[in-house]
């Protein structure tokens, strides 16, 4: 059944009782699949901030990015927004909070 195309019955149910609140839901995990797909950047790969290029150390930790994925520096990166309407605030770079801020 998996991938086959629904009976025509099922559509015009959905056109006439759940369109608008199917189609809220299928553009809601859209959005939660884009969040999903963010590669993040390996730590082993960060060897200093992404914004500021000061080396990481035991005192200067390293903080990803939850829109873009990079590494940066606590300094360079403390913004948090929600990014999920139910989900809590989520760190951020300033870069990636200015592209937000202005949607």
């Amino acid at each position: 059944m998996c991938g086959a195309a629904r009976p025509k019955k099922y559509d015009d149910l959905v056109k006439e009782f759940g369109g608008e609140k199917e189609k809220k839901n299928h553009k809601k995990q859209e959005e939660e699949s884009e969040e999903d797909e963010i590669q993040w950047q390996e730590d082993k790969h960060a060897a200093e901030c992404n914004r500021c290029h000061q080396p990481f150390s035991m005192l200067r930790r390293r903080h990803h990015c939850r829109v873009c994925g990079y590494v940066f520096c606590a300094t360079c990166s403390p913004f948090y927004v929600q990014l999920k309407k139910d989900g809590p605030p989520s760190r951020v770079c300033v870069s990636c909070f200015e592209s937000r801020k202005k949607k």
